[in-house]
């Protein structure tokens, strides 16, 4: 019986071991990629490890950053707003505001600049913030202002992804 005993904790351990070692493997995949620069993969393999745990600050934001920086604002903002709840960095409000400006949600956007600027490390990230939070009232208030603008070819731009 006492031998029984051993022989189930010594397969619990590694089947621990084994599920502890497959989550870091797919962490570090997803941190892999999106050092790379691969968001889309980073997205899907930071969304496996959210999956997982949900409350993992640095996964969460890093999902949401891979969202942003591959232009899907709907789904960066939807983490951006997990991430300010669990990831304990004041980067995620102010990009969480980037992506609400971008989304035409200009009040909550002027919110979450403001609530920055009070967090923000360096006197230019508090400006900026205060900034972005000031014109983020204005277009709420006026809409984005209208203007006349010209899109003409550079002779340095050919047919691939040059300055993208």
């Amino acid at each position: 019986m006492q031998q029984l005993f051993t022989i189930r904790k010594f397969m619990l351990a590694v089947c621990l071991f084994v599920c502890a070692t497959a989550v870091r493997g797919q962490y570090g995949n997803a941190q892999q990629s999106y050092q790379h620069l691969s968001y889309q993969k980073a997205i899907a393999r930071y969304s496996q490890v959210v999956d997982r745990n949900p409350d993992d600050g640095e996964a969460v934001f890093n999902l949401a950053n891979s969202y942003r920086l591959n232009g899907e604002y709907t789904q960066a903002e939807r983490w951006y707003r997990k991430a300010v709840q669990v990831a304990g960095r004041p980067q995620a409000h102010f990009h969480l505001g980037q992506t609400l400006l971008i989304n035409g949600k200009y009040e909550e956007a002027s919110r979450a600049f403001q609530y920055y600027a009070g967090l923000a490390e360096t006197a230019e990230d508090r400006s900026t913030a205060t900034r972005l939070a000031q014109k983020s009232e204005e277009w709420s208030e006026s809409g984005l202002p209208q203007g006349n603008f010209e899109i003409e070819r550079v002779s340095y731009n050919s047919e691939a992804l040059d300055i993208s």
